[in-house]
């Protein structure tokens, strides 16, 4: 394994550790998101500035994409950070990385797709069911799981903007989505959220900022956009599918989730559909 893969999976193992390190936190989700957004745009700020001039023309050219982007990439981590108070980790990730499936079902409406396609949404769909039909009762569930597949649907959103955005270089589009969601939830959180310093002193919750920020965000941003072009695009496909079972794997062996076997039975249909469509793409 080279370098650049090295580099990719641990950008993977990163992005999958994320909903722990969330979910022990008691502060509102569009605090944690906004923190989220401004760091890693701090942490990817410098190597942008330093290729600017190669990405100029690029930016003007795609600035509506780019913006749109980053307002549905903040809104997108408000809903699934709220997912990972109300459901398991393991369910709340399964849903979310159900957004490759939302993207391929707009096309199913907008134009016919091949059978086999049509089968992996199907297959997803029973997966779906098998998944959320254990343990997931009550109103909080309920606010998980529509949390959950929110965050899918506003992550597909981004997908289906990414094609306008390919002359843009990955890091500085990054990066300006994430200066983008800073923006864009910097006036909701300060009005929807009182006492913000209080609140982060008061629940020693400033360190785990820190860490979702930089490590999370900015370092395995830097790792993911930095190793990409360097892939054979089967393992780059396949992104999809190692990050989801890298948080699954953690959130068994760190907060000791389990899945019963139908719901386990339900989440490899789901990972098996994601994986298959993504390397189709």
């Amino acid at each position: 394994m080279n370098l650049s893969a090295v580099g990719f999976v641990i950008a993977m193992m990163i992005f999958g550790s994320l909903g722990l390190v969330v979910q022990e936190l008691t502060l509102p989700s569009c605090l944690i998101a906004l923190c989220r957004a401004a760091l890693g745009a701090a942490v990817l700020l410098p190597f942008c500035l330093w290729r600017s001039n190669q990405n100029m023309a690029a930016v003007r050219k795609h600035w509506k994409p780019l913006l749109l982007s980053g307002v549905l990439l903040g809104l997108n981590w408000v809903m699934l950070f709220e997912a990972y108070r109300h459901i398991s980790v393991s369910a709340a990730t399964l849903c979310y990385y159900t957004a490759p499936l939302w993207v391929m079902a707009q096309r199913m409406v907008t134009r016919r797709l091949p059978l086999r396609q049509a089968g992996l949404l199907v297959l997803a769909g029973i997966g779906m069911i098998l998944l959320l039909n254990n343990g997931v009762e009550g109103a909080a569930s309920f606010a998980g799981v529509f949390s959950a597949l929110s965050a899918a649907l506003l992550y597909a959103g981004i997908l289906l903007l990414s094609p306008a955005l390919k002359e843009v270089n990955g890091l500085t589009s990054a990066c300006l989505q994430l200066l983008s969601a800073a923006i864009v939830l910097l006036p909701y959180t300060l009005l929807s959220t009182d006492n913000l310093a209080a609140a982060i002193v008061g629940q020693a919750a400033a360190e785990r900022l820190i860490l979702i920020g930089i490590v999370h965000t900015g370092l395995a941003y830097l790792l993911y956009f930095s190793t990409l072009p360097h892939l054979p695009l089967t393992l780059a496909a396949l992104g999809s599918y190692l990050d989801p079972i890298f948080a699954l794997l953690l959130s068994a062996l760190v907060l000791h989730e389990t899945l019963q076997p139908l719901q386990l039975i339900g989440a490899g249909a789901i990972l098996l559909a994601i994986g298959w469509i993504s390397m189709d793409q």
